[in-house]
């Protein structure tokens, strides 16, 4: 794969690829299965941390707006971040939900039959 540095705001809001601490990327599909369960334990542990960061970022990104209505929608983007426990904010984070997903998948489940049986 090309060699990229992601922004971690940039790494969670996709499904594709993580990339590792040494800065390697891996496409999720072709990761072993013990690196994603890490992985996936690795994303909520460090929940907290990565909200932060994009917090961080977001407010970073709202003092550069110079319109109000573009500041009121950064504050709204913000507030639905910010109001979110760390956990359940990670969970929904594209990144996440693929890891998620692709242990399922190699366990043979799939997302559709998970929901029928709640």
């Amino acid at each position: 794969m090309p060699e990229r540095h992601y922004h971690v705001d940039e790494l969670l809001e996709q499904d594709e690829v993580w990339q590792s601490g040494d800065r390697e990327i891996l496409r999720i599909v072709d990761m072993k299965d013990d690196h994603l369960v890490n992985l996936k334990a690795f994303l909520l542990k460090h929940a907290f941390r990565y909200q932060s960061a994009v917090l961080q970022s977001m407010f970073t990104f709202a003092s550069t707006l110079g319109g109000e209505m573009a500041q009121d929608a950064m504050e709204s983007e913000i507030s639905h971040v910010a109001d979110k426990h760390a956990l359940l904010w990670m969970e929904e984070r594209p990144l996440y939900k693929a890891v998620q997903n692709e242990i399922f998948r190699r366990q043979g489940y799939s997302v559709c039959r998970i929901i029928e049986q709640e």
